[in-house]
């Protein structure tokens, strides 16, 4: 019974341990994601806007259609490159997931 119940203790603050280096690397990668995002959004908005000031005319477009339309597609690239890693990686977890059941639970 005691050994039972010392394994048992163990296997929680192993439990914990994971738990915590799993948060603090969640929280790595996205900290990355969000440095990426910014680089990105706002260097492609920098390249539009200059090449929105050099452009001799604008047709049928007015400054403000074009403001809204850079700003849209921004955004778009913000959260392309926020959510990206969670689409790409679900599918994953879920086969990785239903493998893991199938091998261990039979």
């Amino acid at each position: 019974l005691f050994r039972s119940v010392k394994s048992g203790i163990m296997y929680a603050i192993v439990l914990g341990l994971i738990l915590l280096l799993r948060g603090i690397v969640g929280a790595f990668f996205w900290m990355l994601n969000y440095e990426a995002a910014t680089r990105i959004k706002y260097g492609s908005l920098a390249l539009l806007y200059r090449k929105v000031v050099h452009l001799k005319t604008m047709k049928d477009k007015t400054v403000g259609d074009i403001v809204n339309f850079i700003s849209n597609d921004g955004q778009r690239l913000w959260d392309g490159i926020i959510m990206g890693p969670f689409i790409i990686g679900g599918p994953m977890i879920l086969v990785m997931g239903c493998v893991y059941s199938v091998v261990y639970l039979g």
